[in-house]
Protein backbone atom coordinates (compact mmCIF):
# COMPACT_ATOMS: atom_id res chain seq x y z
CA UNK A 1 0.00 0.00 0.00
CA UNK A 2 1.19 3.34 -0.65
CA UNK A 3 -0.13 6.75 0.00
CA UNK A 4 1.48 9.80 -1.24
CA UNK A 5 0.60 13.53 -0.89
CA UNK A 6 2.12 16.97 -2.10
CA UNK A 7 2.10 18.32 0.84
CA UNK A 8 5.40 20.55 2.68
CA UNK A 9 7.01 17.26 3.61
CA UNK A 10 9.89 16.78 6.54
CA UNK A 11 13.10 16.03 7.09
CA UNK A 12 13.20 12.91 8.74
CA UNK A 13 16.56 13.07 10.36
CA UNK A 14 15.93 16.50 11.88
CA UNK A 15 12.27 15.19 13.98
CA UNK A 16 12.01 13.27 16.66
CA UNK A 17 9.02 10.52 15.39
CA UNK A 18 5.91 11.41 17.19
CA UNK A 19 3.01 9.20 18.53
CA UNK A 20 2.04 8.90 14.93
CA UNK A 21 4.64 7.68 13.04
CA UNK A 22 5.55 5.13 16.06
CA UNK A 23 1.64 3.83 16.04
CA UNK A 24 2.15 3.41 12.18
CA UNK A 25 5.37 1.60 12.70
CA UNK A 26 4.02 -0.28 15.26
CA UNK A 27 1.13 -1.61 13.48
CA UNK A 28 3.19 -2.40 10.18
CA UNK A 29 5.30 -5.02 12.96
CA UNK A 30 2.04 -6.90 14.25
CA UNK A 31 1.50 -7.47 10.77
CA UNK A 32 5.10 -8.39 9.87
CA UNK A 33 5.05 -5.76 7.54
CA UNK A 34 7.64 -3.67 6.59
CA UNK A 35 7.16 -0.02 6.51
CA UNK A 36 9.31 3.05 4.70
CA UNK A 37 8.38 6.73 4.72
CA UNK A 38 10.26 8.75 2.33
CA UNK A 39 10.01 12.74 2.50
CA UNK A 40 11.31 15.46 2.15
CA UNK A 41 11.15 19.11 2.60
CA UNK A 42 8.70 21.01 0.25
CA UNK A 43 8.54 17.28 -1.91
CA UNK A 44 5.86 15.66 0.04
CA UNK A 45 5.54 12.43 1.81
CA UNK A 46 5.48 8.91 0.42
CA UNK A 47 4.54 6.07 3.00
CA UNK A 48 4.77 2.54 1.84
CA UNK A 49 3.12 -0.81 3.62
CA UNK A 50 4.69 -3.87 2.49
CA UNK A 51 2.47 -6.94 4.11
CA UNK A 52 3.51 -10.66 2.94
CA UNK A 53 0.91 -13.03 2.09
Amino acid sequence: MDILDNGVGFDSKAIEPGIGLSSIRDRAEAFNATLEIDSAVGQGTRTTVTVPV
